[in-house]
């Protein structure tokens, strides 16, 4: 009786191994956060110059009183 309930409760923790494999398998492990992130990041910023052409479309959309 002795030996069945300790065979029981090894193949109990090795299906249970199994199932934790199996799960980390499909599903995929514990993304690891990489430590040589910038956290300054220099962005571009760009400014549009307003031309001649620009400045007379926009004052035809002028409402008058």
């Amino acid at each position: 009786m002795r030996n069945l309930k300790k065979i029981l409760k090894i193949s109990g923790l090795i299906i249970l191994i199994v199932f934790a494999c199996l799960g980390i398998g499909i599903a995929g492990g514990i993304p690891i956060s990489s430590s040589n992130r910038k956290e300054d990041k220099q962005e571009i910023k760009i400014e549009l110059l307003d031309t001649k052409e620009d400045a007379g479309r926009i004052s035809q959309f002028e409402i008058e009183p």
